[in-house]
This record gives structure tokens, sequence and C-alpha cells, in this order.
């Protein structure tokens, strides 16, 4: 089965907004990252309890506390990253959230003993307290490719892995080759597309693009999985019209939560073009 869930700032700024949004599109799980403007390991608590009392309050939970933890240079500080990976221990405790989500640092220098050595320590740390943790592979970090998250993993016993097929576009592996190598040590999904464009790649709605959703969906059909609508589709940013941006590139959209709209719609179309059907809000069986 799989279960659509979204970051809360694919949909909306506001957590109000980004609520209303998710609901209308029949989402009822949730990464939390940024709100109001705001990131996750930046919140007070006072804030995280109110944000947390609100998505409980319509029947929202959180899947993952989607951090920035390892999109950094690999030289931070270690008091500071100790500090970091503790805050966000910290809010996936107040959100009740059973997940964090981190990165294998960038300005590596190709250094995979420090780079594993940073990431047990999140992962010890969290698993004292019973969260998992997810890698997510990232443009430029050292688990870039399929063949560094797999050699990450494998020296990271208990580490998850987070699929982005797009971002593996954006360092130019083909899907197949990800699909293969990579998905099957996937432990939950980013459900984006995109279409490789000299050093990075135009984020496209699922079934767009090179990243062959069809094939996806086809080796998701004996798993249980959560597939996260984190869309990163192209809409106007602070400062920019719509007019601005509307020829850049072939899906653009007016504002942030015309984007999600479009994104769980073509979701939606994918799966049930793939012979899912949606059994309960949200949740697709095959």
């Amino acid at each position: 089965m799989i279960k659509l869930c979204a970051p809360t700032d694919e949909a909306a700024v506001n957590i109000d907004d980004a609520i209303k949004a998710m609901r209308s599109m029949g989402i009822s799980l949730a990464e939390i990252r940024d709100v109001n403007g705001i990131n996750v390991l930046d919140f007070t608590d006072e804030q995280a309890n109110e944000f947390y009392e609100k998505l409980k309050a319509k029947g929202i939970d959180v899947w993952a506390i989607s951090s920035p933890i390892g999109k950094r240079d690999l030289h931070i500080d270690f008091g500071a990253y100790q500090d970091r990976v503790a805050k966000a221990i910290h809010m996936a405790q107040i959100f009740h959230a059973p997940h964090i989500r981190v990165f294998s640092f960038f300005e590596h220098n190709n250094n995979p003993d420090e780079v594993v050595k940073r990431l047990k320590y999140v992962l010890d740390e969290a698993t004292k307290v019973g969260i998992k943790v997810c890698l997510e592979n990232e443009k430029d970090s050292y688990g870039e490719t399929p063949e560094r998250m797999i050699e990450l993993l494998d020296k990271l016993p208990g580490m998850l892995m987070v699929y982005d097929s797009s971002n593996y576009i954006q360092v130019g592996v083909p899907a197949e080759k990800t699909l293969s190598m990579a998905f099957p040590r996937a432990y939950y999904v980013h459900f984006k597309d995109g279409i490789h464009k000299g050093n990075d790649a135009d984020i496209v709605p699922v079934g767009e693009g090179e990243a062959n959703i069809a094939q996806l969906l086809k080796l998701s059909a004996l798993r249980d999985m959560t597939f996260s609508i984190e869309h990163h589709l192209r809409y106007p940013n602070e400062g920019e019209t719509f007019e601005q941006i509307q020829n850049t590139q072939k899906f653009v959209y007016p504002n942030r939560t015309a984007a999600f709209y479009d994104a769980v719609g073509h979701a939606r179309m994918m799966l049930l073009k793939a012979g899912y059907m949606e059994i309960h809000e949200g949740l697709f069986k095959r």
C-alpha cells in the first residue's frame, strides 16, 4: 500500500493554510520542514506545540522532521552539529514524529569516514529514543549517487533511505539505474519528477519527466511505503511575478498552493493509471 504525505510548506507557508490545502486533497500525513518561514530546528517549544496541536486537531499525523542536518559543509563545528541533532530529536518528540530526515554533507572532499562519523552520531542519538533516521540523496552531497548512498547505508546499519528520483536526475543518473540500484533500499519516497538540464534539472509533476514513475509504482506494488509529495515545482518567489517566470520552463504556477494541488493531482492520476485504488483517503492499494 502507498500512503500519501506532504511537507506542509509545499502546500502553504502558513500552517492553517497548509492544513486546509492538505485536507482538501485528502492528505493526512505531514513532514515538518518550515512553517511561517521558520525552519523546524528554529522553532521554540511554544511554536512547535502550537503547530502540532493544529495538525492533530485536523487529523494530520507527522511522518518526519525534515531537518537540514547534513545540508551543510562537512567542516561545521562538531559541537554546533551536536546541538542541531539534539534540537531535531526534541522537535521529533514534540511532534510525535517517528522519523528524522538528514543529508550527507557538502564540501566533503570525498571523505567518507568523517561523513559516516557525523551520520552515525545522529543515528545513535535518535535510536536511543526510538526515532528512525532517513538519509536523502542530494545534489553535491556525498550521497548524490546510488553508489554513494548504498556505501553509506552499508556503513551505517539502521540508517534508512529516502529515494528522491529527481535529485538523481539533477546529477545525471538515469532512472533505470536508480530504480534498479537504489530503489530496492528505499524506505520512503519523495514523489517528484524532473527533466535533466545541463548541470541541473527542471522539476516537473510526476509522470511528466524522466523518473520513470510508472516503473517506480510497479516496483512499489508489493511494498508498504510512504510517498511524500515534496513537489518543488516552480512558482514566483518573493519579489517575482508570474509573468516574469511563466516562460522559463514547461510547468510554472501562479503560487505555491496551485503548484501543490497540481502535484497531488498528478500523483493520484499516476497511481490510478498504475492500477492502484484509493481505499481510504490518501491510502492506495493495488
